[in-house]
């Protein structure tokens, strides 16, 4: 028996063809606002006590690991490549591939459960992201590092205070 994708499929590609008329910069900031509300509530309300996620010192090493590295080669391996070999292999299902990139994304980030689910959640923002801003005929790649790199800064930044 197989789960059949059509309604969900259709769904979602009239949800990111309504997407692909909002301006490409509110796209990537309310990508980053998800992103950030997210961390906010698996933070303090669902797991307030276990928030474990990368450990790293505030050191210029690991600035350039974290902020820049880190969301070029993520994206580069889970959107760009799994979404496009998702596409190929399953008839451009988008659904299908946002679900298979965001679960990878999450289980990359292997640091607790709840770490797990928080990038899980913030895999399918990258994810819908990127489909937003290829609908609208630009690479979604550079969008998405930028939009990943400045959530991270904000997590070394509140690293660094804290």
């Amino acid at each position: 028996m197989t789960f059949n994708f059509t309604k969900p499929n259709a769904w979602f590609d009239r949800t990111i063809t309504k997407t692909t008329s909002i301006s490409v910069p509110y796209l990537v900031l309310f990508a980053l606002l998800a992103d950030v509300i997210v961390t906010a509530i698996f933070s303090f309300i669902l797991f307030p006590e276990n928030t474990s996620g990368p450990e790293f010192e505030t050191s210029v090493p690991d600035f350039l690991l974290i902020v820049i590295a880190a969301p070029i080669i993520e994206t580069a391996i889970v959107q760009l490549w799994i979404i496009r070999t998702v596409l190929k292999y399953s008839c451009n299902n988008r659904l299908l591939a946002v679900l298979v990139s965001a679960i990878l994304f999450g289980l990359a980030h292997h640091y607790s459960i709840a770490y797990v689910l928080k990038a899980t959640l913030a895999g399918t923002i990258y994810a819908m992201l990127w489909f937003s801003i290829a609908g609208k005929q630009k690479n979604p790649f550079w969008y998405v590092v930028v939009t990943h790199s400045v959530y991270n800064s904000i997590g070394f930044i509140i690293n660094a205070y804290a």
